[in-house]
């Protein structure tokens, strides 16, 4: 859990940067080797950050369950 958030804030530094969805992909590939967020969270939470969202937590994406 612990380097979900670290790559989080890495692709929110990305989205800042104006990076593009492979160019940020590569960039925390290389630290995180194969325990690298997959392409598809990857894009998901750079869209996010792109779009405004500055909160890197998860709480408030998954519904809860009634």
């Amino acid at each position: 859990m612990e380097k979900t958030i670290e790559q989080r804030y890495a692709i929110k530094f990305c989205a800042k940067l104006n990076k593009s969805l492979a160019d940020t992909k590569q960039m925390i590939k290389e630290p995180y080797g194969d325990s690298v967020l997959s392409y598809s969270q990857v894009s998901r939470w750079l869209n996010l950050f792109k779009n405004g969202r500055e909160e890197v937590e998860e709480d408030d994406l998954r519904s809860e369950r009634p």
